[in-house]
């Protein structure tokens, strides 16, 4: 995301679907929770509610999210680099 916000692009054109594999790895974090919770609370794993839970629970946050911090990301560095320019060279 850093890089996003480096390159100054805008979130909605770009394809949040260039680089899959954050996602990907939140998906599986969230299928080992899920599955955990799933063998305390009901003692079985439903894979459709699964897959259904741990994919709307990484990607919805992701979308959503990524706009706000890329911008957050741009500001703080450009506030970064103005003061990096300010500084006296020795």
């Amino acid at each position: 995301m850093l890089l996003v916000a480096r390159h100054g692009f805008c979130p909605r054109r770009t394809n949040i679907f260039v680089d899959i594999r954050p996602i990907l790895d939140l998906i599986r974090i969230k299928i080992l929770l899920d599955c955990i919770y799933q063998l305390i609370t009901a003692r079985f794993i439903y894979p459709l509610e699964l897959l259904f839970t741990a994919t709307l629970l990484a990607f919805v946050p992701y979308v959503v999210l990524r706009g706000p911090f890329n911008r957050v990301a741009r500001l703080l560095l450009t506030l970064r680099s103005a003061a990096d320019r300010k500084k006296p060279q020795r």
